[in-house]
């Protein structure tokens, strides 16, 4: 990622414009709730699960003391504290009126 997006950033920075990343990523479950993925092996997505990325630098910041297995848990609760205060707010708040849909957006 960081190699990827390190020269898209300089180049946005130097006033060269914007660059398209593209990342593939895989699904471990189906397209919907509906969707019991059965198109896929175990084996497939058991794969894939041993290649997942936060899985991955978690063992990595561990392995390498970065990071304590203790800190990182402490990280993702803060992270899901975070997460459930923006939808909780966002419950609240009012929806927007349909013309404001596209305000902002190209700034």
């Amino acid at each position: 990622m960081r190699e990827a997006t390190d020269p898209a950033l300089k180049r946005a920075r130097s006033g060269k414009g914007p660059t398209l990343l593209e990342f593939n990523c895989y699904r471990f479950v189906g397209h919907s709730r509906s969707d019991p993925a059965n198109y896929r092996s175990k084996e497939e997505v058991e794969k894939w699960k041993k290649r997942d990325p936060v899985t991955v630098t978690r063992a990595k910041l561990v392995e390498s003391g970065v990071m304590s297995a203790e800190a990182i848990l402490e990280l993702e609760n803060q992270v899901k504290v975070a997460i459930d205060a923006a939808v909780t707010e966002a419950d609240k708040s009012p929806v927007p009126a349909p013309e404001e849909c596209l305000e902002d957006i190209y700034a």
